[in-house]
């Protein structure tokens, strides 16, 4: 996990880039009704991509040593605005 504290990111855009990303998946997931296949699948692939850098976020504020409070309080605010959103 040493190389995630070389990234020029700040845990927190992290954190924020993964909540948009989930929220912009909900919108697309939200205009199934047009192309049915294609939005679902386009949706479900963000919400993922989206997870996975909130699952990050943690893991670059420990192996960086750049974890504060406010950061684990945008964390787990952002979690759950993004599980949300999707659940709409």
């Amino acid at each position: 996990m040493s190389h995630l504290a070389r990234w020029p990111i700040s845990p927190d855009a992290l954190t924020v880039t993964g909540v948009t990303i989930c929220a912009v998946s909900a919108v697309v997931v939200f205009f199934e009704y047009k192309a049915e296949l294609l939005c679902f699948w386009l949706g479900a692939a963000l919400f993922v991509v989206g997870s996975v850098l909130d699952i990050l976020d943690g893991a670059l504020a420990r192996s960086s040593g750049k974890g504060t409070t406010f950061g684990a309080f945008l964390d787990s605010t952002t979690d759950r605005i993004g599980e949300a959103c999707m659940l709409r």
